[in-house]
């Protein structure tokens, strides 16, 4: 039970109260009708205005200069705090990446799987490693057509650029 619950309760009793015609004077009751500036947030305390009090789940509606992050916190603004799961929808200056971080800007971060979309120098089959294998089958007498060498070779180097396309 919070403080924002304990002066509700006590409205109600001041107002049973005051219609029973205890001695409540009315600018006791109005006293307590004021907004109150310090309390212990609770579930509803998001349509008060609150200058200062610790986050709970329902606070991302309310300005809050500084709290520690949760899963809901995306939609808030927030100047510093330590990156979650859902932190490329806000603007972060310097944190470290994860996996959903390909979306953000980064300015520095260690590489991950997913740098494959970065240049790979990927060779292609030359004609002297046709040629090689056309002259050790010749030796060897294999009946071997050099044809069928270059679709291998040809074949594994396609592989391979697949391979870097892929996303991770």
């Amino acid at each position: 039970m919070g403080y924002g619950d304990l002066v509700r309760d006590t409205l109600v009793i001041a107002r049973i109260g005051y219609v029973v015609g205890a001695d409540v004077k009315r600018e006791r009751l109005y006293d307590w009708e004021v907004s109150i500036f310090h309390f212990e947030p609770s579930i509803n305390d998001c349509e008060a205005s609150l200058s200062h009090f610790e986050p709970s789940i329902s606070d991302c509606e309310a300005s809050l200069s500084h709290f520690e992050p949760s899963i809901s916190d995306c939609d808030a603004s927030i100047s510093h705090f330590e990156p979650s799961i859902n932190v490329c929808d806000a603007s972060i200056s310097h944190f470290e990446p994860s996996i959903s971080d390909c979306d953000a800007s980064i300015s520095h971060f260690e590489p991950s799987i997913s740098d494959c979309d970065a240049s790979i120098s990927q060779p292609k089959p030359s004609k002297n490693l046709l040629q090689y294998y056309e002259k050790s089958s010749h030796k060897q007498k294999r009946k071997r057509p050099a044809s069928d060498v270059y679709a291998a070779a040809h074949t594994t180097w396609v592989g391979s650029m697949l391979i870097r396309d892929v996303q991770f």
